[in-house]
């Protein structure tokens, strides 16, 4: 990430990942931030869709929580809490933004015989519940104004 764009992410302790080709050091310095109990904020579908509500998740983020709970020497969980941005009338300078946080989800509540099978039923989750808050925040938002926030 390049530009302010970069430089405010950087100066708020983010680092960005290339969706396409993620490097070994952006999953080390995500299991690191999770192991030192900071929160770690990621959008897994990798970018904003602007031709379909929310693009089909990868199990890239449920593989990462799984090895970071894995590799820890303490006792680690890791909740995921699906959040759902809905952009007024488009994603787009300006827009008015809405934000649905939903409950978390933890590994363990889809816990499957091997870690492959984990991964995937945790994406369908998290997906699951982002499509969800992504209709229930869009119909929140037919009602708010300039002058009548939600």
């Amino acid at each position: 990430m390049t530009g302010i764009q970069g430089w405010i992410v950087g100066r708020l302790g983010g680092f960005s990942v290339d969706p396409v080709h993620p490097t070994v050091s952006s999953m080390r310095t995500a299991i690191e931030v999770l192991h030192s109990g900071k929160k770690l904020v990621v959008f897994p579908e990798g970018g904003i869709v602007r031709d379909q509500p929310l693009r089909p998740l990868k199990t890239g983020l449920a593989r990462l929580v799984l090895q970071a709970e894995a590799i820890s020497t303490q006792p680690l969980s890791v909740s995921v809490v699906p959040i759902s941005l809905y952009y007024s009338p488009t994603a787009a300078p300006r827009a008015r933004v809405f934000v649905l946080i939903s409950p978390p989800i933890r590994t363990d509540q889809y816990r499957q015989s091997n870690n492959k099978q984990t991964a995937q039923a945790l994406t369908e989750a998290l997906q699951k519940s982002i499509l969800i808050g992504l209709e229930r925040v869009k119909g929140m938002s037919k009602g708010a104004t300039e002058d009548k926030p939600l």
